[in-house]
Order: structure tokens, then C-alpha cells, then sequence
């Protein structure tokens, strides 16, 4: 399900302990069928996925009055692309 929607945002929160800029608001997955993810609970420490970059996509499930999943896709070791999935249940 495409959503087709862009928006420009900055997300800062102290136990996530980094910003995301400029969020492209992608699409609505559902991460349990998708056994190539990993998927790691909000509350793990950021600094941990540094040892996972070798895999394509990392899910974050991240609880802010909403229940949103946001997609990691790594292109480097220096710089990050954020895709922001939005689970509607």
C-alpha cells in the first residue's frame, strides 16, 4: 500500500539518541511476513545496530503515542536513509 506522501520532520528523542530529517513517508508494511528483517524493540541502544549494517533492512518498533515501525536502510558506514513505516493497526 503506497501512500505517496512526503513529509518533512525532525524526530529527536533521548533514548533514541539521534534525528531523523526529512522523512520520506513510504508505505505500510506488514514486517511479519518479512523474514529478511530484523527486527529490534525501540529501547535497544542505537549504537547496537552499528554491528548489523551488513543486512539490508533493520525494523525499530518505536512507541510514541502511536505504534510506528521505522524501516532502517543502510546505503554506508557514514550516512543513513530513513524510510518511516507506519503500522495502521
Amino acid at each position: 500500500m503506497v501512500v505517496d506522501n512526503y513529509l518533512d520532520l525532525l524526530v529527536a528523542d533521548n533514548c533514541l539518541g539521534f534525528a531523523l530529517v526529512d522523512i520520506h513517508f513510504d508505505f505500510v508494511v506488514d514486517y511479519n511476513i518479512h523474514l529478511d528483517l530484523l527486527i529490534l524493540d525501540y529501547y535497544i541502544q542505537l549504537d547496537l545496530l552499528i554491528d548489523y549494517i551488513h543486512l539490508d533492512l533493520l525494523i525499530v518498533d518505536y512507541y510514541i503515542h502511536f505504534d510506528f515501525v521505522i524501516v532502517v536502510d543502510y546505503y554506508n558506514h557514514f550516512g543513513f536513509d530513513f524510510v518511516i513505516v507506519v503500522d495502521l493497526l
